[in-house]
């Protein structure tokens, strides 16, 4: 979990006043893909307030799963929306179920 600055929480009005700061990607990922960059930090998914890892968990259901999807992130001073679709993270190996948006991109500070 990463703390926003508050001058930040206030002026976009954010629902949270902390999110999922970025800090590395695998090759070729979703979030990579859709232009999310390191030292970004998630606030949102898909217009639901993501406070930290357990957030975003929480909404990346079976049904996202290939489905476009939006990130809310703070770049900066800059609030930006990104488009992402998550897909399975090496199903065909481990089986896992969870995107791989979250295993391997988005590491809590």
């Amino acid at each position: 979990m990463c703390r926003c600055r508050a001058r930040i929480v206030r002026y976009y009005n954010l629902a949270v006043d902390s999110g999922i700061f970025v800090v590395s990607f695998e090759a070729n990922s979703p979030a990579r893909k859709g232009g999310l960059r390191e030292g970004d930090i998630i606030i949102g998914f898909d217009d639901h307030p993501t406070a930290g890892i357990d957030d975003l968990h929480k909404l990346l259901t079976e049904e996202r799963i290939g489905r476009k999807s939006s990130l809310a992130v703070i770049r900066g001073t800059d609030k930006l929306t990104i488009d992402v679709t998550p897909r399975n993270h090496r199903t065909e190996i481990t089986n896992n179920r969870h995107s791989d948006l979250i295993q391997r991109e988005v590491t809590r500070k």
